[in-house]
């Protein structure tokens, strides 16, 4: 379904979504949902993570990211797979900033904010932290929407836990520091992973268990291959704004995206771990 709809959104984003299903459901496992609970899916995108979690069990997802454009694919494919949802779920998709989490969920989930029903039973952040400019009140701000007794699951990665060899190419080297330096620029950090406890504690909540994610292959890189398109795509999205900022000169860019692109077929491996973190709100906040 995903791949059929309209050429005007993220296609990077698409592509990475599709490549990353593996790993979105062997973190499902991970999440700590019962029959009948709310969840908030933070930064959805798709939402294809909202949707597997309303097909495991009988839970409301609400699903919640800034690009409607990917909320409107993401509403397309739950209403095409209404009928495989479990029994008892539902899925929906709404435009909203994480940092006006606390005052648009009453927009859009007012009973989910009451006094019979105190917010969300589990919030999820899944690749989120990494791009914003302030996780901190980021973090602060789902804080608001989770329940007393509700508990925080947040995903990210930490390049500090990557290895590969042969080392990456030239090329791919200079881009992707070119890129970083770029998110850096606004905030973003490729380390948050690291910083996740800490950031969950100031927020007043318990952090009950972390978990770093490995992965590790040995394979070769081929051009044509859907990794080095993603890649590719990816860095395209970002690279006008690259260029404006003066971290990367265009003829440059885009002599480095061919060559990614072109690059002879390449045997490495590659191993990388994320930082999974698990926390509860306290009956008591100890904020």
């Amino acid at each position: 379904h995903l791949v059929a709809k309209p050429a005007d959104i993220d296609t990077w984003l698409l592509e990475q979504t599709l490549l990353t299903a593996q790993e979105r459901r062997r973190l499902i496992d991970t999440i700590p949902i019962a029959i009948g609970s709310t969840v908030l899916d933070v930064g959805t995108g798709f939402g294809a993570l909202a949707l597997e979690l309303a097909r495991r069990q009988g839970v409301r997802v609400i699903g919640v990211d800034r690009d409607e454009r990917a909320l409107n694919v993401a509403r397309d494919v739950a209403s095409e797979l209404r009928e495989w949802l479990h029994e008892g779920a539902d899925a929906s998709f709404e435009v909203c900033d994480v940092f006006t989490l606390p005052n648009d969920v009453t927009r859009f989930a007012p009973d989910v904010i009451s006094i019979d029903n105190p917010g969300f039973d589990v919030a999820i952040l899944r690749l989120v932290l990494q791009h914003v400019q302030n996780p901190q009140s980021a973090v602060d701000a789902v804080g608001q929407v989770v329940r007393h007794g509700g508990f925080i699951w947040v995903f990210d990665v930490d390049d500090g836990l990557g290895i590969c060899w042969p080392p990456p190419s030239a090329a791919s080297d200079e881009l992707e520091q070119a890129f970083k330096k770029w998110q850096s620029s606004y905030g973003g950090d490729r380390e948050i992973g690291r910083k996740i406890p800490d950031l969950l504690v100031n927020s007043g909540f318990v952090v009950r268990a972390v978990h770093t994610i490995p992965s590790a292959s040995w394979g070769t890189s081929k051009p044509g291959d859907l990794s080095r398109i993603a890649t590719a795509r990816r860095i395209s999205s970002a690279a006008q704004e690259m260029i404006r900022g003066g971290f990367i000169g265009e003829d440059r860019c885009n002599e480095l995206l061919n060559f990614i692109m072109n690059d002879p077929p390449t045997a490495r491996f590659q191993a990388e771990a994320q930082i999974t973190t698990i926390a509860e709100k306290p009956l008591q906040s100890y904020k």
